[in-house]
């Protein structure tokens, strides 16, 4: 495996090359993306680099239909909930776009969070109340996936997407 990266080194390159935040990899990304990883330690200073480098990242699917918002939800960070709230203040559609099978972020969010919170739920659906009701390809929506995937849900994380859409 690569040696890790010094901290900050993508941020160095960005405000050395600006332009470096706008060409596609052969997967279709855009650096924002991969900047949204973790293992290169994304931070809401270094998505705002990217995002004023090239302020039509946020909405930008590659191949797969995933935007940065997609990718930063599969993440495993405690600074999901700062890297949530700058995607969303950049590009708020992002959370009514679907990738490729079907999944909207808060469907991502649901799979993949362990530290899911009230807050988190709330923050997806206030950006898109319709991803509650909105089935993947394969006909799940978050709360089954949801139901599937975290160990411990309780009525408090519940309300959230219960409220937004009752017959889920």
């Amino acid at each position: 495996s690569p040696p890790p990266r010094p901290p900050g080194s993508p941020a160095r390159l960005l405000a050395a090359r600006p332009a470096a935040a706008r060409p596609h990899n052969t997967g279709g990304s855009l650096p924002l993306p991969p900047g949204c990883q973790p293992r290169t330690r994304p931070t809401p200073e270094l998505l705002a680099a990217l995002v004023a480098a090239h302020p039509p990242a946020p909405g930008h699917a590659n191949k797969y239909g995933y935007t940065p918002l997609h990718i930063v939800c599969r993440c495993q960070t405690t600074l999901m909930p700062a890297l949530l709230a700058a995607l969303l203040a950049a590009h708020p559609g992002a959370a009514s776009h679907a990738h490729n099978e079907g999944y909207m972020p808060l469907h991502l969010a649901c799979q993949f969070q362990t530290d899911l919170t009230p807050e988190l739920l709330a923050a997806l659906l206030a950006a898109h109340p319709g991803a509650a009701s909105h089935p993947n390809k394969y006909g799940s929506m978050p709360l089954h996936i949801g139901c599937q995937h975290q160990p411990s849900l309780t009525p408090e994380l519940l309300a959230a997407p219960l409220a937004a859409h009752p017959p889920a």
